[in-house]
């Protein structure tokens, strides 16, 4: 061509929007163009469908660094923009590094878990550091991995380049999320990754948590076979692991009744299990960030996650999930969780959506059934539970009590016969002693035994929750009408964890108190005692009682409960002379003088009337008649319920010149010659009890006062000797003074021989003579108080007057 002539063009007139649609215009039939630049609604050309269409030009797009998108509208939006880098954030040297380091931290977690397990055991002993690579570390980095690896697989034969995952693991073990794994990262952002469509995107999406989910049930099932059905030597508090809905329909058929027992000291493949299953299970919340938001934006689509109402109807679902959490669960991961989704739906900027390529391919009705049904399965049945773990403070308890009966109705002249049930409260395998004793009115007249070798007092030796002990208890009623309630009364003896168990012993068939004891309600000068009566149907009369140092504050009665109080005229409380079994005064008789001519008769105890032991200061020294005539007696100290003796003959003995601290429950042995110089320390609280083997032979109550004593005799308590000494323990002299009560007019019935003061660190010998009128009720006691000592001399005519 002779005559050819150039064409000039001008470059700047072919812009991105005119070379983008030049290119789409050979793969669809173009539209009206969209706000956006490079959009337009199209059709496919040449008979294509938009999605086949799509594939062709993103084909030519491709080496462009161009990528086209459709949107779910009717008539499709075509835009074509830039395409999203995609590369890895770390090399594969570092890759392998940081699953080392997460292998490191993983496997020392898993020894923080066996040194739970054995108190022999460190955790950077080496063998424990082996065993948790083998049961811990591998499962988890092999799930881990082979997860990792197959949604990497799935992804590329999807036309997906999705990268791996790099564990996050903290090296502590702590308890509200012990597993160590707190985390999963992905090495390339999700909004950068073009997924094909959107049903590509849930397979994908659902590979990592229904992978995890998965192996880490058949981790726990494995775990639950190997874990045993005793407790190991665990040294601290246990975690215990809650189950879900899966595991307990396989535990129903393999385990029965041991799954708890089980997940109280689970195996560490069965607690990798437990973590793996569980984070599945987290990622399959709808929670933006997560697979689950993603599958839920897959399901719904685009338009419809867009759409105001869906959004409000998210946003609100998030708050009102998370006040529920916050309101009523207090587990620590759960508060965390609800606060984040509600932070990430509430921020647009932190909602990041997947990037779709082909949005006009809906899902088939089909497909979305199966994966609905898949999702909201595996979210019921995998739910650990609104406290999947807890710490189990009482681990090392002993007897639980909780389905112990607490009442039984008796008859007089009857043998009743129960049966309790001996299980730990913890977990740990228990050995102790039971001691069985009848209390209230007569209590001496009541037997009790059980089927054991000692009958009143039990041994029982590795009780466990799988090795539980049935024990058959009998009573024995006594002949006479039982009008007054009683007490059986169960002490547990396990070192370290004493308790009691009161079962109340009724009958119904007369009336007569509520209470197995009369309460105090005022311990002035004239102290008040109070208790209920229950009154039946059609029984009336009046009440009526023989002791002039009590009065009633009430003596009408009505059918039903009545409330009954008596007031005391000074040394009321000391003017019976029998104690129970515990050392408390019974108050008075009370008569229940019926109108058939019948007469019931109650007679109760005063609970808290035992004598007191006055402690100035922290140290006290042991009388010496605390141990007379040589006999092996043991001395125990408590700051509260139950007061007892040891069952075990296994004490401390101490010998002259000791000095005991007083513990709780750790009783030492008296020798014949350790009222020798010795010394109690302890606080100004509790009780203190002298015991011949398991009978008690006194007890005291344990107040702050002066350190006065009296032999024979205790000072608060009724004087029944005529000659007797006080011994002033004080650094200073105090005063005797004498104080007179009563109604009695004639000032003569006393005869007392006393001197004026007892000085510091010495004794006063004392001599109180009765004289005159023998019907007179008396009673006399001393106090010290006020840094003096007062003796008390009471005496009142009978109900009926005085006789002149």
């Amino acid at each position: 061509m002779v005559n050819s002539q150039s064409i000039s063009l001008d470059i700047e007139t072919w812009n991105n929007q005119e070379l983008t649609e030049v290119i789409a215009a050979r793969y669809f039939i173009l539209g009206n163009e969209s706000s956006r630049p490079s959009s337009w609604e199209v059709k496919g050309a040449n008979d294509l469908s938009p999605s086949d269409a799509l594939k062709l030009l993103n084909k030519h797009l491709q080496s462009l660094g161009l990528i086209g998108t459709l949107s779910d509208d009717v008539l499709p939006v075509l835009s074509i923009i830039i395409l999203p880098p995609s590369i890895n954030i770390l090399r594969p040297w570092q890759q392998i590094s940081i699953w080392l380091l997460m292998s490191i931290f993983l496997t020392i977690v898993g020894s923080e878990w066996l040194s739970r397990y054995d108190q022999s055991r460190t955790i950077m002993d080496f063998n424990n550091m082996q065993e948790s690579l083998y049961y811990f570390t591998i499962p988890i980095m092999i799930s881990l991995l082979f997860a990792s690896h197959l949604r990497y697989w799935i992804a590329r034969r999807n036309s997906v380049d999705i990268g791996y995952l790099i564990p996050i693991i903290f090296p502590i073990l702590y308890p509200a999320w012990p597993f160590g794994l707190v985390g999963l990262l992905s090495q390339k952002r999700i909004d950068y990754l073009p997924f094909p469509n959107r049903k590509k995107l849930i397979i994908i999406e659902m590979i990592l948590p229904v992978t995890l989910f998965s192996i880490g049930s058949i981790f726990t099932i494995i775990g639950l076979f190997l874990t045993s059905n005793n407790p190991p030597n665990i040294g601290q508090s246990p975690i215990v692991f809650d189950s879900n809905i899966l595991i307990d329909l396989f535990s129903s058929i393999f385990f029965s009744n041991e799954l708890g027992l089980k997940l109280q000291w689970l195996h560490p493949i069965g607690i990798a299990g437990v973590g793996l299953s569980t984070i599945g299970w987290i990622l399959l919340l709808p929670i933006p960030g997560f697979s689950g938001d993603r599958i839920l934006y897959s399901l719904s689509g685009p338009s419809q996650m867009s759409s105001g109402e869906r959004q409000t109807s998210l946003f609100i679902f998030s708050l009102i999930f998370m006040i529920i959490i916050f309101a009523s669960v207090e587990y620590t991961p759960w508060l965390f969780l609800s606060a984040f989704a509600a932070w990430q739906r509430f921020s647009p900027e932190n909602s990041i959506r997947p990037f779709v390529i082909d949005q006009n391919i809906d899902l088939e009705k089909k497909f979305k059934s199966k994966i609905s049904i898949l999702l909201v399965t595996i979210l019921i049945i995998g739910f650990p539970g609104v406290k999947p773990m807890s710490n189990l403070e009482n681990y090392d308890s002993g007897l639980s009590i909780d389905n112990w009966i607490t009442e039984i109705e008796v008859s007089p002249s009857e043998e009743i016969n129960f049966n309790i049930t001996l299980t730990p409260e913890g977990i740990m395998p228990i050995s102790g002693f039971l001691q069985l004793t009848i209390e209230g009115s007569q209590s001496e007249l009541w037997n009790v035994y059980s089927d054991c070798e000692g009958n009143q007092i039990c041994y029982f030796s590795n009780i466990t929750q799988s090795n539980n002990t049935i024990l058959q208890i009998t009573i024995k009623t006594p002949e006479f009408t039982l009008e007054e309630k009683m007490f059986l009364r169960i002490v547990i003896d396990i070192h370290d964890n004493e308790q009691e168990h009161l079962i109340l012993l009724y009958n119904y068939d007369y009336s007569g108190p509520n209470k197995v004891f009369w309460e105090i309600s005022d311990d002035g000068d004239k102290s008040l005692i109070c208790t209920t009566i229950n009154i039946l149907a059609n029984d009336t009369g009046n009440l009526s009682i023989s002791n002039p140092f009590w009065d009633f504050e009430n003596s009408t009665t009505h059918e039903g409960e009545n409330k009954l109080c008596l007031r005391g005229h000074e040394g009321a409380i000391l003017s019976s002379n029998y104690t129970d079994d515990q050392f408390r005064r019974y108050g008075p008789v009370i008569e229940f003088n019926r109108d058939n001519d019948t007469t019931l008769s109650w007679w109760m105890p005063i609970k808290g009337t035992e004598p007191k032991l006055s402690l100035s200061g922290t140290e006290w020294q042991v009388p010496p008649w605390f141990n007379m005539g040589g006999i092996n007696n043991s001395m125990i100290y408590g700051s509260a319920n139950p007061s007892f003796c040891k069952s075990t003959s296994a004490l401390v003995e101490i010998n002259s010149n000791w000095t005991w601290l007083a513990e709780e429950y750790s009783p030492v042995k008296l020798t014949s010659e350790s009222a020798i110089n010795g010394t109690i320390i302890m606080p100004s609280s509790g009780w203190l009890m002298i015991c011949e083997g398991i009978i008690p032979v006194s007890k005291y109550s344990i107040v702050d006062g002066l350190d006065v004593v009296m032999y024979p005799g205790n000072i608060g308590d009724k004087i029944f000797v005529n000659n007797f000494s006080i011994f002033n323990r004080e650094e200073y002299t105090m005063p005797i003074s004498v104080e007179w009560y009563g109604d009695f007019t004639s000032t003569d019935i006393w005869d007392v021989d006393m001197p004026n003061t007892v000085d510091s660190n010495d004794s006063a010998n004392i001599t109180i003579q009765v004289k005159g009128d023998d019907s007179l009720y008396r009673v006399s006691w001393i106090t010290a108080d006020n840094n003096e000592i007062i003796i008390h001399l009471a005496a009142r005519c009978s109900i009926n007057g005085c006789i002149n």
